[in-house]
């Protein structure tokens, strides 16, 4: 039995009572620090770790990853800090803009999004002016510079990722938040990320996603998606094709961990999507997804079921009389591995890193793909990938994968795909060593007690089954070829509908899940072999997970209703309330919306979702999701959150009369106001916005970029302090909630001016008397102001500088 992580490599303890991991501060040949790590502070940092593990260094050179006169630059990539990279929304307006700030003006992009903003107000011959000296400064900005003695360069596209929408630059993370040199591209970073116009990912997780190849109308499951950086990636692939519409397709974003799963949340909120489940399941026991298909949209039912000709084992891909399934186009499962890959991120796994992590992880890591392919479509693409070098996690994984299904799948080849990414073929041969370090070449020289611990599985394949199943199509990226992490990627092709033995069902870990299913589900399941169980800890594999993944655990978000979680039952899921069918009840305050904003008639009533009999908040999803929230009867699917809030009832009328009513606005509080809070129930949100806007006809003003910075400056603004223009239009409105359009153009037959980074923006807002307010949160306010007032930071950002010069 492999005892838990954090007794892995202890053996012969003399103190029990000491930690034997400890440096001695006093220690010979201690690691200098690292040019970034001077200003160590009074928590420490990962300066201090030894970034050795000859246990580490043993184990990889006797699988031969590499060629022995590469590991000197491997080790030497690994043991220094990653750089940092982002990547820019690819569907998101300011796609474009972003691209050319940091290809003209590199870390000084925020001054210059800045420069731009004001060139705007001016007139045509002074905006050719300032551009022209602007231009004079791109030289200088675009130049490096030194800090500590190093020599940094700006910003570069990463030359594998299209489009030039993948950035890096060799400045570690942490270093962005100990210069002041740097303190304002960080703060361009963050804000630009809280807006969901960049994500800061890691170069090589950039990567399983592209090869999924996903198109507008593909149904797409994220398997292990915490936290969620390769979900929005997928999500934005699934956008950019559909132009200014909503997709058909969906990405399901699953994670066994439900509070990493209010993560998944908060990232994916950022991109405004109502294509997005956030789901809550073990993912080698993911469930198959029943729908109800519309009866008005036969078109549109062939891409989500297919024909009830299909094999009863592939339920993703069946209709029948009784039950309609959700088709599934794409699966990502990017497994919990022991993550040595992310050695250079982590520094504190060199100390932790045993040869055992792979064997403790693969069981898991076959069920979970081996569940994938089953819930995968014939003609659909699936991606297994791992942070991680063993092969025992990997090609062995992947060529059991292959030995189960028997024939049903096939490795693809893309090595044509992403020019520019140096990558190595897949192994073909490897190794397998026990808790002894003893090494077997075959299942048949293990002997007792390790045979209930190694499976035939993690071993080598004959070198003809090898050849012929393709082994050598995986992807290895190694740290040293592109100065990356390390990761593994196979793109798996379904050809064939999984065949099913007719064997007697089985006790395995999924037994839960196939009586939740159909009979025919419940004999595909129990006929997949899975190797013995090993009786390894429970709390081994979570922490391996967060090893490959990462722990951060962040609050509940205001659209994730944990506060109305249902309550907890014996043997029942206790997560989020269902999302319902607006009721029949509320068809008057529904009257009175349509007519308050003047909404077309093709809006999609129909796509309309709530949590409650109250509906105090409104969700718009896809239609897509909107078949799978209507085919989720039985709350199999654990559902933690979908949609886009774009209703919002006022205080006064949140339908609970159990509360005390409030003032309705909360900008003036004025009688006219309130008026404006009874003629409609609701107020309109800012997170679904983009998507009404099309709809609404009443009750929208256009303002000019000054007006925006006045509305981010002050917190209830007076009409006289707007422009001209902007006060007229207000005076035409009565008071409630609006919505405010960043256009500087108001008249068409106007020549237009250069285009700003707010140029197209809408926000939704609260119209008093004498005053007028955004309706955002917070941290939504906050990250506008440093995008477009950032002198408003300049005074905290500087006392933040001097407190760090302190400590340095």
């Amino acid at each position: 039995v492999f005892r838990s992580f954090d007794n892995m490599g202890r053996k012969n303890r003399r103190n029990k009572g000491t930690n034997e991991w400890r440096q001695d501060s006093n220690a010979p040949n201690k690691k200098p620090k690292n040019a970034w790590d001077d200003a160590k502070g009074k928590r420490g940092d990962y300066a201090e770790l030894e970034r050795v593990n000859e246990k580490f260094e043993a184990y990889y050179k006797a699988q031969q990853i590499i060629p022995e006169e590469e590991w000197p630059l491997l080790l030497q990539s690994y043991r220094t800090p990653l750089p940092s990279t982002f990547r820019i929304t690819s569907f998101g307006p300011f796609a474009a803009h972003l691209k050319k700030e940091l290809l003209t003006h590199g870390f000084r992009a925020s001054d210059a999004a800045l420069a731009t903003e004001t060139s705007t107000s001016s007139s045509s011959s002074s905006s050719s002016a300032s551009a022209s000296s602007s231009s004079s400064d791109t030289s200088s900005s675009t130049e490096s510079f030194e800090i500590n003695g190093e020599k940094i360069q700006p910003p570069t596209p990463l030359p594998w990722y299209p489009d030039h929408l993948a950035w890096h630059t060799q400045v570690p993370r942490k270093a962005f938040r100990e210069h002041p040199e740097l303190a304002s591209f960080h703060r361009f970073l963050v804000a630009q990320n809280d807006q969901g116009n960049i994500t800061r990912q890691e170069a090589v997780s950039m990567i399983p996603p592209l090869f999924l190849n996903v198109e507008p109308h593909h149904t797409v499951i994220d398997m292990c998606a915490a936290p969620g950086s390769k979900t929005t990636q997928m999500l934005e692939m699934l956008h950019l094709g559909a132009g200014k519409e909503i997709p058909k397709g969906v990405v399901i974003a699953n994670d066994a961990d439900e509070k990493r799963c209010y993560m998944l949340v908060h990232q994916t909120q950022r991109l405004q999507s109502p294509n997005i489940m956030v789901t809550n399941h073990e993912a080698q026991a993911f469930p198959t997804i029943d729908i109800t298909l519309p009866s008005s949209s036969s078109s549109d039912s062939s891409s989500s079921s297919s024909s009830s000709s299909s094999s009863s084992s592939d339920t993703s891909a069946t209709t029948n009389a009784k039950r309609n399934f959700l088709s599934v186009d794409r699966i990502l499962c990017d497994v919990p591995c022991s993550g040595d890959g992310t050695l250079r991120k982590n520094p504190d796994l060199w100390r932790k890193w045993h040869p055992s992590f792979g064997v403790s992880l693969h069981k898991l890591q076959l069920r979970i793909a081996l569940r994938a392919a089953r819930l995968l479509k014939v003609g659909g693409r699936m991606v297994y990938s791992t942070c991680s070098m063993n092969p025992l996690e990997n090609e062995s994984v992947v060529m059991e994968l292959l030995r189960q299904t028997k024939g049903a799948l096939r490795l693809v080849d893309v090595s044509g795909e992403l020019a520019g990414l140096q990558r190595r073929p897949g192994m073909t041969k490897w190794r397998v060593c026990d808790r002894t370090s003893t090494w077997y070449d075959s299942f048949d020289q293990v002997q007792n007690p390790f045979r209930a611990k190694l499976y035939a599985s993690m071993f080598a394949p004959t070198q003809e089954e090898a050849d012929a199943a393709g082994l050598t199509r995986c992807v290895r990226v190694y740290p040293h070829q592109q100065d990356t992490g390390g990761f593994f990627i196979t793109v798996i092709e379904k050809v064939a509908s999984i065949p099913v033995d007719n064997v007697p069902a089985k006790a395995t870990a999924e037994k839960s899940q196939a009586q939740a299913d159909a009979n025919e589900e419940e004999q595909a399941d129990n006929s997949v072999s899975v190797p013995s169980p090993v009786e390894e800890a429970k709390d081994e594999e979570n922490e391996a997970e967060d090893k490959g993944k990462g722990k951060e655990e962040p609050k509940p978000t205001e659209g994730s209703n944990e506060a109305d979680k249902g309550k907890k039952k014996r043997g029942q899921w206790h997560g989020e309330e269902p999302f319902l069918q607006v009721p029949a009840t509320l068809a008057p305050d529904l009257a009175k919306i349509k007519e308050y904003f003047g909404l077309g008639e093709a809006f999609p009533w129909h796509l309309l979702m709530c949590r409650s009999e109250r509906a105090p908040k409104l969700y718009l999803v896809s239609p897509r999701v909107n078949d799978v929230l209507l085919g989720n009867k039985t709350g199999k699917l654990h559902l933690i959150n979908t949609g886009l809030r774009i209703f919002q009832r006022h205080d006064k009328h949140d339908g609970d009369p159990s509360r005390k009513p409030k003032r309705a606005d909360q900008s003036s509080g004025d009688p006219a106001a309130m008026e404006g809070a009874d003629l409609c129930p609701y107020r309109i949100c800012q997170d679904g916005l983009k998507w009404m806007l099309p709809h609404i006809t009443k009750r929208v003003a256009y303002i000019c970029h000054k007006d925006l910075v006045v509305l981010l400056k002050e917190n209830n603004p007076a009409h006289f302090m707007l422009t001209f223009e902007t006060a007229n239009a207000l005076r035409e409105i009565s008071s409630g909630t609006m919505v405010f359009v960043v256009k500087e153009n108001r008249d068409p037959s106007v020549p237009p001016r250069p285009v700003h980074s707010s140029e197209g923006m809408v926000f939704a807002a609260w119209k008093g008397k004498d005053a007028v307010r955004l309706f955002l949160s917070k941290n939504e306010m906050s990250s506008l102001r440093n995008i477009f007032v950032p002198e408003m930071l300049e005074k905290k950002d500087a006392e933040r500088i001097e407190k760090q010069k302190a400590r340095m």
